[in-house]
Parts: C-alpha cells; structure tokens; sequence
C-alpha cells in the first residue's frame, strides 16, 4: 500500500516515479520474505525478515545512487523524529506494563535521558546541516543520515527497553553480563548513531559524545556487583553529561552549515 501510494504521488514527476519504480523493484521482494516469514515462524521467520531488511537497505540505495527523489527536507526529517518518539514511548509501555506499584522512576528517567541526547541539541544540528546541502547532495544525506544511521538508533532503543524491563522487575538484584552487555551496547548504538548522522549530514564528530558514551559502556559492563538500578543509574547520569555538554555548547557553527554543502556522493 504504501509503494502503491508512493508511486500515485509522483505520477505527475517522471524522475522521481522512476526512481520510485527502481526503489519498488527491488523492495517488494523484501515485502514477500516479510509474509513468508510470518507463514512459516520459527526460526525462519528471523533469518526471512533479517533478509528483507537488507533487501530494502539494497533497495534505497540504489534508487538514491540513481537520484530523482524529490524530498521535502522539513517533512523527512519531522517524520524520522516522530519516529524517534513512537520507539522510545513503545519501550517505555513495554517496560512498564504489569509492574504497577513496582519503583521505575530511574528507568523513566533514562528514558528522557534518550530523548534528551536526540531531542534538545543533537536534532536540531542535523535539521540545520540538512537544510543547508545542495539539491545534489540531499537524496544521499537523506538516505544515510536518517534512514540508515537511525536503524542502529532504534535497534539500541530496543536493547535499552528490554534491559529496563527487566530491572524494573529485579531492581535490587545484579544484571547478567549479557544484560549489561545489552545496555552498554544499546547506550552506544543510539547516542553514537547520532552523533554519526550529523557527521555524514557534514557536520564534525562531537567527541565528548563518543569518549562520555564509551566510558558508560565499559562501565556498565564492568560494575557487576550493584543493584539493577545502579547499573541503569550508572547510564543515565552518562546521558545527563552528554546533555548538558552540548547544552553549553553552541548547537550549529556557521563554518559547519557552510561544510554541509557537500558533493554528491556515488
């Protein structure tokens, strides 16, 4: 449905339905593993829909390797965002659901501790370096900075959510090394994919982001004898120093908007 609705939106456009054509080509293969794996279930279903996501990364690159994508910078990067929140709100309902009277204000905590690391500075640079590329540069931006760099952001969502479930209903015992490995993993994946997108939008590497996120990781992985919620507090206060260094920083120089005018890449 949504190929169908893509490709009666840009009828009147011949450049982009051809790049829409390209994208559906390669793509709906991806969509028939989907169906196949929900048929056949068990392990199947895993190995079918990890297919189907290579086909459809294969797919968006070579239709934005072709260009004629029309994309309204505003509206693609608004959806990503809203996106951003669906996930982030999906792992807090998960986490929370039949734990009512349990203490999860921590692990609510770290939650916005996310949002904040995307939301109040970093989401802000990339629209800005993302609004100022040439027409040239923007449908292979688009594709890297959003769609690619925020498929690792999501699956780090996942890994926090899974891991704050389980501490809101064991707060007071240890996590499991491959918990805390799940954690730390997570941690990186979403604040790092971040900072990997703006560079990719022509940005430079925050590097206060990349040192305060590898500390927290390897802490979290090390600091094994502590109580769930000191492990997922040990977390959250690395996503506060990440917040509030680039609080105090200055969210897009002129010189970066300037950088962002980049080649195309292909």
């Amino acid at each position: 449905m949504g190929i169908s609705i893509f490709i009666v939106a840009s009828w009147h456009d011949s450049a982009q339905l051809k790049a829409v054509l390209r994208f559906a080509s390669t793509s709906l293969s991806g969509l028939v593993l989907v169906v196949v794996g929900g048929v056949l279930g068990g392990d199947a279903l895993y190995w079918a829909w990890g297919a189907a996501i290579v086909i459809d990364l294969i797919a968006a690159n070579l239709a934005t390797e072709a260009g004629g994508f029309n994309i309204d910078r505003d509206h693609f990067s608004e959806r990503h965002g809203l996106f951003v929140i669906i996930a982030l709100g999906e792992s807090l309902i998960i986490a929370v659901a039949g734990v009512v009277g349990r203490e999860w204000t921590t692990k609510l905590a770290f939650t916005f501790g996310l949002w904040w690391s995307y939301f109040a500075i970093a989401k802000d640079k990339l629209d800005a370096l993302f609004e100022a590329l040439s027409e040239s540069a923007v449908g292979n931006v688009a594709r890297d900075s959003f769609s690619m760099f925020h498929y690792p952001m999501l699956l780090g969502i996942i890994g926090v959510g899974a891991v704050v479930e389980e501490g809101i209903v064991h707060p007071e015992e240890p996590f499991h090394i491959e918990t805390r490995v799940a954690l730390a993993v997570g941690i990186a994946l979403f604040v790092v994919g971040m900072g990997a997108a703006i560079k990719r939008a022509g940005g430079s590497w925050h590097i206060p982001r990349i040192i305060v996120s590898a500390i927290v990781a390897v802490a979290v992985v090390f600091v094994s004898d502590v109580d769930a919620y000191v492990t997922i507090l040990i977390g959250l206060v690395g996503l506060i120093v990440i917040g509030f260094i680039e609080q105090v920083t200055s969210p897009v120089s002129a010189e970066e908007a300037e950088a962002a005018d980049l080649p195309e890449i292909g």
